[in-house]
């Protein structure tokens, strides 16, 4: 998809350029929006060594990989550059970033839209288009606590104690859409969006310390006493924390925005 929209754009550049190098110039937007952003699935467990190690030399630490859960919208903004090929034909590079908590989603597009200028008020337009793009949602899960003998050591690495935990999911986004909107001047623009985003994910990833965790044999299911400071944990219970993981998020379906054209 995203050679046919390079394709068309060539196509474009190709039969008008030359001799409508004078009409084309450059965009930058701003917009602002309200997106939606839903993580389920991650399980509570007790990352250790047991199936390695015995008695005292045994590192455990308590995890709560469920702090990731979460449905919730997404306050996002996005920054874009348009570049004018024709006054009608438009390449559009588009990047979107918003947070909740310790969540972060992101989404990167490249698209194509075609102005039209509406005739009963002098500089408004309307621009339907259509863009491809990848995303991103990744969770801050805390750090390695040190509850038993550090560090833990797996198949996987050795992990102590501050060691960061994180979460990251990628996929790729597919936007239609629509832009009214308004030359205040020359320069100066005004518009709204109306987009329909359909977003894909590939199953999250869980890392400590930048690694990877394939080895689920390192989890069970357990707790973490705060009065005692103490980790319990049952060794036979051997949980995958990760197995029902999923992220679901779309980017705002209305924007504001501004440009600046040059």
């Amino acid at each position: 998809f995203l050679i046919v929209l390079l394709m068309i754009g060539l196509f474009f550049i190709n039969i008008t350029y030359a001799e409508n190098a004078e009409e084309s110039k450059f965009e930058v937007t701003f917009t602002l929006g309200s997106g939606t952003l839903d993580v389920s699935g991650y399980q509570d467990a007790v990352l250790n060594d047991g199936a390695y190690f015995s008695g005292s030399s045994v590192g455990a630490t308590f995890v709560e990989f469920s702090s990731a859960n979460k449905s919730t919208s997404v306050g996002q903004f996005s920054l874009g550059f348009n570049y004018k090929i024709t006054s009608e034909h438009i390449l559009d590079l588009d990047y979107y970033s918003g947070s909740a908590g310790e969540t972060t989603a992101s989404v990167s597009t490249i698209g194509y839209s075609y102005n039209y200028d509406l005739g009963f008020l002098a500089g408004s337009y309307i621009r339907p288009g259509i863009a491809y793009g990848w995303t991103n949602v990744a969770t801050d899960l805390g750090k390695v606590e040190e509850y038993g003998t550090m560090p833990v050591i797996i198949s996987d690495g050795s992990f102590s104690e501050g060691a960061p935990i994180k979460s990251e999911a990628k996929g790729n986004a597919t936007k239609f859409g629509i832009e009214l909107g308004y030359a205040v001047t020359s320069k100066i623009l005004g518009f709204l969006t109306i987009d329909i985003w359909s977003t894909s994910f590939e199953k999250p990833v869980t890392t400590i310390d930048g690694k990877e965790i394939r080895d689920t044999t390192a989890f069970d299911t357990g707790s973490y006493d705060a009065a005692t400071d103490t980790v319990t944990y049952n060794a036979s219970s051997n949980i995958d924390p990760f197995a029902s993981s999923e992220v679901a998020y779309k980017p705002p379906i209305i924007t504001i925005g501004v440009g600046y054209a040059f």
